[in-house]
């Protein structure tokens, strides 16, 4: 009888979205610079020039950080490469404690890098 009283309960938060979620395309009616940009839209929002707007990459690790993981790591955060500003590049990283060296954490740490701890199955 509960399993009834749950369904007919789902059904009914159901109905009652798809009568009161409208579909809220992105148009040019409903959304204006400079609050809003459509995300399908190519233009220029800024006076910036092309090549001026920032771009970014981002760079995440995940998994445990020993010798033979670092100097790829290493290879990617080389100094001698910069951002177009002219700060180093940094990445974060999700490591987790299975045949992790910690010197290697606290050396990627000291070079502006961000560490998070993950579990050893990634949940």
């Amino acid at each position: 009888m509960m399993f009834w009283h749950i369904t007919y309960l789902f059904f009914c938060l159901l109905t009652f979205t798809s009568v009161f979620c409208a579909d809220t395309s992105c148009t040019k009616l409903n959304c204006q610079l400079p609050s809003c940009q459509c995300p399908t839209s190519n233009s220029n929002p800024t006076s910036l020039n092309v090549t001026d707007i920032p771009q970014l990459v981002l760079f995440t690790f995940v998994g445990n950080l020993n010798q033979y993981t670092f100097d790829s790591v290493r290879s990617i955060l080389n100094p001698a490469h910069r951002n177009p500003n002219k700060c180093p590049i940094s990445s974060t990283f999700f490591v987790n404690d299975n045949f992790t060296d910690y010197c290697l954490v606290q050396r990627l740490f000291n070079n502006h890098n961000e560490i998070a701890m993950t579990t050893s199955s990634n949940r």
